[in-house]
């Protein structure tokens, strides 16, 4: 029997989250694309991935079903197979040998959608234990100077983090080049000697997918924003995309990603700031930056390499790549003015 049976007054509008908003979803662990992992065990793949599929309910139709169902025994579930959705995710995590994760992501709108932005994918900061000295750093290429509240901040340069920080998006007035928005942002953490001890970087593939650059400029109008928890959030589709009525996704519209989450070891090229490659299909992309004048260097790259096609995905005016095979030795780049890098593809 209802205890409060008078009309309910609504004083303010708060942003939540519903659980579970998910339904008719499948969820795989596979090897190598194609054998499903069924028990516990040991096996041996080139790649893992973990393949998640599901809608997203529709939080009207939600708000019906649980009127439907008031003062029923039963608990209600939010995920009920009678509820629409609003649309389908379709994930795979692919992780290779050397640690990154290639992250393929659909989205499939099946009604009219409002839309703030979708990232794809975010990352929590990298920890820096307090008291060791040690410092975050903030890269990204391709930007201009940040205009924030505490100062102007240059993540192409790369700045400390550790201490001051706050809220910054990455608009179009913050690009260095309208036409190539900036697509991947890294944290290294470096030691009390300046000495990078790790790094992580994250992206969208310049190859395929809503990280090709001349689809990338039309679909958002803030590239990335970062928290003042310095956690960061990439934007691959945002309410500033071009064509866009209102704010508003229109039903069946649809967006392929191609993401990316690498570790970045130093070891590897002590020169970079950023020496690390992920796998897209069946092409390996390398990613390498410099904040240094380099002649004829040598990159070392893994033996299973050699004998791939070099072709340069996105490679800055001041550096040369003189490699188009990938021999014993790896690959040979030149930098000059001090700051360059380049997005190769290995074929």
């Amino acid at each position: 029997k209802a205890v409060h049976t008078g009309d309910i007054g609504i004083s303010a509008k708060l942003l939540n989250q519903l659980e579970s908003m998910t339904q008719n979803r499948i969820f795989k662990v596979l090897l190598d694309g194609t054998t499903e992992v069924t028990a516990d065990g040991v096996y041996t793949c080139k790649y893992v991935d973990i393949a998640n599929t599901y809608d997203i309910s529709n939080l009207a139709s939600v708000v019906d079903y649980l009127k439907a169902h008031a003062g029923s025994s039963t608990q209600p579930m939010f995920n009920d197979p009678s509820i629409d959705s609003d649309m389908r995710f379709c994930i795979t995590y692919r992780y290779a040998g050397n640690g990154a994760v290639t992250v393929y992501h659909t989205i499939r709108t099946y009604k009219d959608v409002a839309l703030g932005y979708v990232g794809f994918m975010q990352a929590a900061p990298l920890f820096v234990q307090s008291g060791s000295g040690r410092r975050l750093w903030q890269y990204i290429p391709k930007t201009k100077p940040v205009v924030g509240k505490l100062k102007a901040w240059n993540f192409q340069t790369m700045e400390d983090i550790t201490d001051t920080i706050e809220t910054l998006s990455l608009g179009t007035d913050s690009w260095s080049d309208a036409d190539n928005p900036p697509e991947r942002f890294a944290q290294l953490v470096k030691t009390v000697e300046g000495v990078t001890s790790h790094g992580f970087l994250m992206g969208y593939s310049q190859l395929r997918g809503i990280g090709v650059p001349a689809i990338r400029k039309t679909l958002v109008n803030n590239a990335f924003f970062l928290y003042v928890s310095r956690k960061q959030y990439p934007h691959g589709i945002d309410n500033g995309m071009t064509g866009l009525v209102n704010g508003r996704l229109p039903a069946d519209s649809y967006f392929e990603a191609v993401g990316y989450r690498c570790w970045i070891n130093p070891a590897i090229d002590p020169d970079a700031t950023v020496c690390t490659w992920y796998m897209d299909g069946n092409d390996i992309v390398l990613v390498l930056d410099y904040h240094k004048n380099l002649k004829m260097h040598q990159v070392a790259l893994p033996a299973q390499f050699v004998g791939k096609t070099i072709t340069a995905v996105d490679v800055s005016a001041s550096t040369t790549v003189h490699s188009r095979i990938v021999s014993n030795d790896g690959l040979l780049i030149s930098v000059s003015g001090g700051y360059g890098y380049a997005v190769l593809r290995l074929s």
